[in-house]
């Protein structure tokens, strides 16, 4: 349990050292996150949710998504999408975080992954993809996130 919290502070120390142009420019970019968009998604006390600005930047960065999949414990945290207050936007997140995913799984040779990264990438996806066009999952994870 501390080892996932001191991950997820390890990632936010690195998220506030980027540059915040880049990151800026890389959401500005795909036009998909406002300023009152970000952050919306709380971190749970557990630590087993990202806040939804963390997910969308380690899905944008590969090396640290291959980080994520690489730990069986970190996998299970960026493998289970966060709760969204609209299923549409929770749906939205999936596919672009699918997106991600197959393209790593497609063109593993070309990123150069392992057995294991490869291995691991297919395993997120399969998790994720039970989360596509099912109301029922949704409200689980909104049920958990406001248990918290």
């Amino acid at each position: 349990m501390n080892r996932i919290y001191l991950f997820v502070a390890v990632l936010v120390i690195q998220l506030l050292t980027t540059p915040y142009t880049a990151m800026a420019s890389e959401v500005g970019r795909h036009g998909e996150k406002n300023s009152a968009d970000i952050g919306t998604s709380k971190t749970s006390p557990d630590g087993k949710q990202l806040n939804a600005a963390i997910r969308e930047a380690v899905f944008r960065n590969r090396e640290q998504l291959l980080s994520f999949l690489r730990d069986r414990k970190t996998r299970s945290v960026i493998c289970t999408p966060a709760p969204n207050d609209s299923y549409e936007l929770f749906q939205a997140s999936i596919h672009e975080q699918l997106d991600v995913l197959s393209d790593l799984d497609i063109y593993a040779a070309k990123y150069g992954l392992s057995k294991k990264e490869h291995d691991a990438v297919k395993a997120c996806s399969v998790n994720m993809e039970k989360y596509l066009d099912n109301f029922e999952l949704w409200e689980e994870l909104m049920a958990k996130g406001s248990a918290r």
